[in-house]
């Protein structure tokens, strides 16, 4: 049977072990080649480069990570049709915070004008801090 003794250092153990796993959970690491967008209670704090960070935990947050240079995706705009689209991030913080869903993006340029996506995209993109490189028809 335990003393009262164990039971207190036992109990310390844990709490301590829980202490140093809670410290821990303030590391992240944004992979080489990302950009990782950080948040402390609610408010933008800086945007992160590449390496191992440590924010306090419960009071900061990764709530974006996007990469870095050219990024190629597939966009469908409806059943028949989808593109190809290749672009850059200008700004990360801009591109966060006012709405980073380019799909939605292209399928409202493509119903504006279905004949001239690229210069659609060209006129609300600068809006998001995207500088669209190259749109490819994606042939099905």
């Amino acid at each position: 049977m335990l003393s009262n003794e164990h039971f207190y250092i036992i109990l310390g153990c844990i709490a301590f072990v829980g202490v140093i796993l809670f410290i821990l959970t303030g590391f992240i690491r944004v992979k080489k080649g990302f950009v990782a967008v950080i948040e402390k209670m609610g408010l933008y704090t800086g945007t992160y480069q590449s390496g191992f960070h440590y924010f306090p935990p419960l009071t900061s947050r990764r709530v974006g990570l996007y990469k870095l240079g050219e990024v190629k995706r597939l966009v469908e705009v409806d059943r028949f049709k989808s593109f190809f689209l290749t672009y850059e991030i200008m700004n990360f913080k801009d591109f966060h915070y006012k709405g980073h869903d380019l799909d939605s993006l292209v399928k409202l340029a493509y119903k504006d004008n279905p004949l001239d996506l690229e210069s659609s995209l060209e006129r609300t993109c600068p809006l998001l801090s995207v500088r669209f490189i190259k749109i490819e028809v994606n042939e099905k």
